[in-house]
């Protein structure tokens, strides 16, 4: 089975050495290593050049997108493998991370998706500090009617490039550097659970064997709070806003449903117990972003982009948009 890994960054620089390295170390090296950059300045080319003479699975691709689901959607375009696994540019895989994921695929001929664990360094104090990560349980798969908050990450996540052919790319208008900020990943699992309008929903497991460990990223003080009411408030109403009125299937509004429900569930449980509730200003900034997004005009809402929408290596440039992307020889 043939693996590529894919990578999207921007301005990260010298961070990308250790997981570049950490991935063609490992005991299961990559059969291709794609690197989409985005940066503004040479650094990350100069990081990858120092990889590219020991390892010529190794490619480089220069391009002045911006988003990190452009930059993924570039190098799955790029790739050849019949597994794509992707990860972060501030990352360290552990070193069974690509044989585990390809037992994964080996064992189920109809996986279409993977989730891995990503857990924070030794070091990560959860009272001060906040570093996305998201630990998941023991392997098994997910079903698009469970809960909001169990999905994996693109830090650590692989499908196959049929997976891609059927349903798509990373929709743009999702994850960092987009307007919707976040939840890239969520939308890509989604869409493939519940398949197009049309056509069946797909495998999608989570698992805690193959390990990543995020080891960069951490927001402390205000700029935690901020990132957090971001992240899981204002952020997340925004998406779901966003997903309800431009990509409407009745799975969403389950989802969405669900999520309100529960909430409010136990918010009024903490009420009618006496106590202050969990997490009550960030469900506030949630409310904010999902009642604005739903009731904001629709020109300030971003369009359903056709970027995300089936594509093959053929018609990169519908996946680029207006943007150029060149892959560049590293010497």
């Amino acid at each position: 089975m043939k693996i590529s890994v894919v990578i999207g960054t921007r301005n990260r620089g010298p961070l990308i050495e250790a997981t570049l390295k950490s991935i063609l170390e490992g005991k299961r090296p990559p059969d291709e290593l794609i690197v989409a950059d985005q940066s503004d300045a040479d650094t990350t080319r100069a990081a990858v050049e120092l990889f590219t003479e020991k390892y010529t699975a190794v490619r480089y691709i220069k391009t002045d997108t911006r988003g990190v689901c452009i930059a993924r959607n570039i190098g799955m375009a790029a790739a050849s493998g019949e597994v794509i696994a992707i990860t972060d540019d501030d990352v360290v895989v552990c070193d069974d991370w690509l044989e585990r994921i390809e037992q994964e695929f080996l064992s189920y001929p109809d996986l279409a998706m993977y989730f891995g664990t990503v857990i924070p360094p030794s070091t990560y104090d959860y009272k001060t500090e906040f570093i996305p990560h998201t630990i998941l349980p023991t392997k098994r798969p997910v079903k698009w009617y469970e809960g909001c908050a169990l999905m994996g990450m693109g830090a650590n996540m692989a499908l196959r490039r049929s997976t891609v052919e059927s349903i798509g790319g990373f929709d743009p208008a999702t994850g960092p550097g987009s307007s919707l900020t976040g939840n890239d990943e969520r939308e890509y699992a989604m869409r493939a659970l519940c398949g197009l309008p049309g056509s069946p929903g797909l495998r999608v497991h989570l698992s805690d064997e193959a390990r990543v460990i995020h080891h960069a990223g951490a927001r402390r003080g205000d700029e935690y709070h901020r990132f957090v009411h971001q992240m899981n408030g204002t952020g997340e109403g925004r998406y779901w806003a966003y997903v309800l009125r431009r990509k409407f299937r009745p799975q969403y509004a389950f989802k969405c449903f669900q999520k309100n429900v529960r909430a409010i569930g136990s918010f009024s449980k903490d009420i009618l117990r006496g106590r202050r509730p969990v997490g009550a200003k960030t469900y506030w900034h949630y409310l904010r972003g999902f009642w604005g997004g739903m009731f904001a005009p629709s020109s300030t809402l971003p369009l359903a982009s056709s970027n995300s929408v089936p594509y093959s290596p053929r018609t990169v440039g519908s996946v680029m948009s207006s943007s150029e992307s060149n892959e560049m020889p590293v010497r």
